[in-house]
């Protein structure tokens, strides 16, 4: 039989390496059972011969119950020692529970049986070498004490095989977007790294990146330079008109970024040239959300909100715009300011107006406040600041008290003219007549019943409301003196419906402004009609007739509203002329004639005709309203 080499412990879990030659598999045996067993032979002839390869082993002898174990001495028998006298020999009981462990210096293992130490077998030295020795040293192989690798020992050798260290992953490498279309690729990390630059394309020196930028030559100052790319939204061609799900084109411009830059809107901007000396300039790009871009100093300053705090406010430029918000305003408005004098000083019209010098320099004032309680209601200063005087044009703005709104006005000749269209209604214009003569009503209206129209252009009033004819007439339907009745007799001035101090223009009035005037308010055959309201664009319909306004009357491109006769001698009502003609009252009326069975005098001013004209039309019509007042010099 072949006698293993297995220690065995009652008891004990312990971890032993088995010897084995260089080179062998090394195998470890742990966690001993307490159940395990001695090896077996039936008799002690049985017992192989005890020599030094099988030293320290344990084998049980069936036939006598005892245990031997191989030593120097050969095989030693173990047993319970003999009781006195001879006497319980018999049971041998205290001799049977023998264990074998090693000890505690590791130098070799304990016999213990019943608790004591019985016996202590030494591992053995090593034996000199012998002559043939050299090849033939066994090597053990065990874990160090670190537990960091394995030491291998062959004789008085021992070398230390350290753990594998798991490698890194194998997407070790990145990429990096540069600028101008390269690419860095790394591998690795610190000193090790290794890094490797690539170009998406080359132009001449420079490489750039082909999706958002471009290569051309620099006729300038020779060479080849890299430009960039913006995308912007653009209505595509044959768009419809409020059809909201056909989609926008993308443009695709190319720019120099030395003097634009690309927003976060897909905006082409040009940078701001920016001084930084008497003679040097950069140019820069900036916060368009916050900044804007001064071309008068040279400098990049910050926008303001209209209302603080307000995310959603309008932003504008404090040194050169204004917020404002009118009563009938649909939200916060933003306006140019206007220049004061030969000097050219910007001011806020809403808070501030401007008179000038016999040298053309102008002075600032402060405004009134048009309130009955006399204070501004907001922060906006919502419409209610007035002049109160003329400057030394004759110009000037009034408040009138009925509603507490402000109009501007200027002299002309002999004459004070409003510049701005009437805005007023109040509740006996909103009296009705009968069903059945609906076309005499005193009323007036916004052109297509939007009031942003009446904030902008003024109201449109009937002739009978322009005269404010139920006021000039008691009678049991007082509208009908407003359509040329005969009980009806009108005084030679009448206020109408216009504030106190001031009346409708007669026809001779209209007419003198129109036949003395016409003339001095042309420059290089265009009308001079036509001019910025409040510093809002006026959106008169271009035709080649546009003037500057020399006189400051202002006329606003208000269309008209109209009776149009149907077969069945049935009326339809229509707004027409918005942004093409402006139709103005007079108070004088004329006689019927076949085109017009009830006709008033009224002032015409096209965007197709070079010339104002004094004109008549049917009373049923509804058009704008300019006051005026005599000159107080």
């Amino acid at each position: 039989m072949t006698i293993r080499h297995y220690a065995y412990a009652a008891g004990i879990a312990t971890s032993l390496v088995l010897f084995a030659a260089c080179g062998d598999d090394v195998t470890e045996v742990t966690n001993v059972s307490e159940n395990a067993s001695l090896d077996q032979v039936k008799k002690f002839k049985e017992l192989p011969k005890c020599e030094e390869d099988i030293e320290g082993t344990l084998v049980y002898v069936k036939d006598s119950a005892k245990v031997f174990g191989c030593t120097s001495d050969g095989w030693v028998r173990f047993n319970g020692l003999d009781g006195a006298d001879g006497k319980n020999g018999s049971t041998g009981k205290d001799g049977l529970s023998c264990t074998a462990k090693q000890n505690k210096k590791k130098t070799g293992y304990d016999i213990v049986c019943d608790g004591k130490t019985v016996a202590t077998i030494e591992n053995g030295s090593d034996g000199k070498k012998g002559s043939a020795g050299d090849d033939g040293v066994n090597c053990t192989a065990k874990q160090n004490k670190k537990k960091t690798g394995i030491d291998v020992t062959c004789g008085d050798k021992t070398v230390t095989i350290p753990d594998g260290i798991d490698g890194a992953d194998g997407a070790d490498c990145t990429f990096k977007e540069g600028e101008n279309g390269t690419v860095k690729v790394t591998c690795g990390e610190g000193a090790d790294a290794n890094s490797l630059t690539l170009f998406k394309a080359a132009c001449g020196n420079n490489s750039f990146d082909p999706e958002t930028q471009f290569c051309f030559k620099d006729s300038e100052n020779g060479g080849f330079f890299v430009g960039n790319r913006c995308k912007y939204r653009s209505q595509a061609r044959g768009r419809s008109e409020g059809v909201e799900d056909e989609p926008e084109d993308f443009s695709d411009v190319v720019y120099d970024p030395r003097y634009s830059f690309c927003d976060g809107n897909d905006t082409l901007r040009n940078k701001c040239k920016v001084a930084q000396g008497e003679r040097d300039s950069v140019w820069l790009d900036y916060d368009y959300e916050n900044e804007y871009c001064d071309l008068y100093t040279f400098k990049v300053r910050a926008l303001a909100s209209c209302v603080k705090g307000d995310k959603k406010s309008p932003k504008y430029k404090p040194e050169y715009e204004y917020c404002y918000k009118t009563k009938q305003a649909k939200g916060i408005q933003v306006a140019l300011m206007p220049k004061c004098g030969s000097d050219n000083r910007y001011f806020n019209p809403r808070t501030d107006y401007c008179t000038l010098k016999s040298s053309g320099k102008g002075e600032l004032h402060d405004m009134k406040v048009c309130t009955k309680s006399g204070k501004v209601k907001d922060s906006l200063d919502i419409d209610v600041r007035y002049t109160g005087e003329d400057d030394y044009q004759g110009r000037g703005s009034i408040c009138d008290t009925r509603d507490y709104q402000a109009y501007k006005y200027t002299t002309i000749g002999s004459l004070v003219w409003m510049a701005q269209n009437l805005n007023y209604t109040d509740s006996l214009m909103k009296r009705r007549t009968a069903k059945s003569d609906l076309r005499l009503d005193s009323t007036s209206f916004c052109y297509d019943n939007d009031p942003a129209n009446c904030t902008k252009y003024g109201r449109l009033y009937t002739w009978a409301a322009a005269i404010d004819s139920i006021r000039l007439n008691s009678g049991k339907n007082p509208v009908v003196c407003g359509y040329g009745a005969e009980d009806c007799d009108l005084p030679d001035e009448v206020k109408g419906i216009c504030p106190d101090g001031w009346r409708l223009p007669t026809f001779s009035e209209a007419s003198r402004l129109i036949d003395y005037y016409a003339s001095n308010l042309m420059v290089d055959d265009q009308a001079l009609f036509f001019k910025e309201m409040n510093t809002e664009i006026l959106e008169w319909i271009p035709s080649g007739y546009l003037g500057t306004d020399a006189y400051g009357f202002s006329a606003l491109p208000s269309g008209g509203g109209y009776f149009n006769t149907n077969e069945n001698d049935s009326l339809t009502w229509n707004y027409l002329g918005l942004r093409e003609d402006m139709v103005f009252w007079t108070a004088t009326e004329r006689y019927p004639d076949e085109d017009y069975n009830s006709p008033a005098h009224v002032v015409v001013i096209l965007n197709s005709n070079e010339y104002p004209q004094v004109g008549h039309l049917e009373k049923y019509g509804a058009f704008s309203v300019r006051c005026v007042r005599d000159n107080a010099e």
